[in-house]
């Protein structure tokens, strides 16, 4: 007999509302990351310092999103999700409200840093949160919202910062991200449940029986251990009132209490660390990352590149002109996985069997797109053309944030199945800081090179990274016949 997670028997309205709260932080989160490449105009005037060292403002909040996850998952596991999220999001409150009042250049920076690492937590607690709350018959659905609330945060961050800058002064974004996530904290306080469940510990078990009945009187369960593996399925009923009056207690999981909380937090930090090695794992961040960098660097860039002459851009101009990258994820969000999962299935049954490495010739889509829109961006600004060409490049480039994790993590999910949720936290780790490496020298790069040899160069490395997969496992693809 399975015991099974009870979060998913709580009333529609409750897990609606925790599901809207998680996507609301994470939209937040990146858009609070993201944002200040639109008012790099006004923040140079204010602390008078040139866009090169405003490009920190941009890339080191994208460092800390990614490698928050090596912390807050083993805290998660230690005291629960709820609290971890609770805790996240009051340090990334603290850190917003430091920085509508910082008064010089580095303490904005600083609190900006402190900011991003609360809200990184958001970046692999959500999904497994959306797990443990979404059936398997709507994860999938559950999930593109939230990957679509990651990706706008980002794409729009800008958009908004632009407008709230230009009408009340940039200090007035800060202030607006600190409205949202003040106002999100409290409904995640009062609403989100605790969904770290040990189904191998009788007092986690507290109100549930197993039943054989109809699966429309049941809930279908995912159950997430005490090492963040997902694990089996199975029909239960749960009262909810046992389960909710626990929720504003502060508790130690019981794995915790028997391994000992700081042992068990460092054991659980270091697993992911101790995958960065493994192939698929590497390639996965290496691709995503150099991607991520690409589209930092080109955020990081176009104040530099759009606001003197030909020209001329405002902070509202900047902020449209970015949103073209959100177009190019709109447009490929809905065709991404079912890209993939297609031709791993034709692939599949052309050779009679299934194999992970069948998902990655779909690396040819944004192997063609993705460097195409970095020459495309590049070239047309370097030769002072059109707005709508540089608009079109960003938009082709920003297709990569989704086409290719829809290959490279379903991949990794496949080979390392028996702890991807590990792989998971060390690919968001790596891919930030592999993206952050990418963009944090690209305004010297850019002296250096010029804008067109620079963005000749950049679409050379994602050729590169991205016809890797490609040259390792197409031919070995092509080569497969039928059983």
């Amino acid at each position: 007999m399975e015991f099974l997670n009870p979060a998913r028997t709580l009333p529609f309205y409750r897990r609606a509302l925790a599901l809207f709260s998680v996507n609301v932080f994470v939209f937040t989160g990146n858009m609070f990351a993201a944002a200040p490449a639109t008012t790099f105009g006004s923040l140079a005037k204010d602390f008078g310092v040139p866009f090169s060292q405003l490009a920190d403002l941009i890339t080191y909040p994208a460092l800390l999103l990614g490698l928050a996850n090596l912390f807050w998952v083993p805290t998660a596991l230690c005291i629960g999700k709820r609290w971890a999220i609770i805790f996240s999001m009051i340090i990334a409150l603290a850190g917003a409200i430091w920085g509508c009042v910082a008064p010089t250049y580095d303490q904005l920076l600083a609190s900006r840093i402190v900011a991003s690492f609360g809200a990184g937590s958001v970046e692999s607690i959500g999904p497994s949160i959306i797990a443990d709350l979404v059936s398997p018959r709507y994860y999938a659905t559950a999930m593109a919202f939230y990957a679509l609330s990651l990706s706008g945060g980002s794409q729009l961050g800008p958009l908004v910062a632009g407008y709230v800058s230009a009408a009340r002064g940039w200090r007035w974004f800060f202030i607006t991200c600190v409205i949202v996530i003040a106002v999100d904290l409290v409904v995640v306080f009062f609403l989100l449940p605790e969904t770290l469940y040990e189904a191998d510990h009788p007092s986690s078990r507290a109100g549930m029986t197993l039943t054989d009945e109809d699966p429309t009187k049941g809930t279908t369960m995912r159950v997430e251990n005490a090492t963040g593996l997902e694990s089996s399925v199975g029909q239960v009923t749960h009262d909810a009132q046992p389960f909710q009056s626990g929720l504003f207690q502060l508790s130690i999981s019981e794995r915790a209490k028997q391994t000992g909380i700081w042992r068990y937090w460092l054991r659980t930090f270091f697993q992911p660390i101790s995958l960065a090695g493994r192939p698929a794992i590497l390639y996965s961040s290496i691709t995503y990352g150099i991607v991520l960098g690409s589209v930092i660097a080109v955020s990081t860039l176009s104040p530099q590149l759009f606001s003197p002459p030909p020209y001329h851009f405002s902070e509202i101009s900047l902020g449209l002109h970015s949103s073209a990258s959100f177009i190019g994820l709109l447009l490929t969000f809905p065709v991404a996985g079912p890209l993939t999962d297609k031709l791993a299935h034709f692939l599949d049954t052309r050779s009679g069997e299934h194999k992970p490495r069948h998902r990655l010739p779909a690396l040819i889509a944004p192997f063609f797109i993705c460097p195409a829109g970095i020459i495309c961006f590049g070239c047309s600004v370097a030769r002072h053309q059109h707005y709508a060409l540089p608009a079109l490049g960003s938009a082709m480039l920003s297709t990569g944030l989704t086409l290719v994790p829809s290959v490279t993590m379903s991949y990794v999910a496949e080979v390392y199945a028996e702890f991807n949720s590990q792989a998971f936290v060390t690919i968001n780790a790596m891919k930030n800081v592999i993206g952050f490496g990418f963009a944090k020298g690209s305004y010297q790069w850019m002296e250096r090179m010029g804008v067109e040899n620079m963005f000749f160069t950049m679409a050379g490395i994602e050729w590169a990274a991205l016809g890797l997969g490609l040259f390792l496992y197409f031919p070995r693809v092509l080569s497969c016949r039928r059983t």
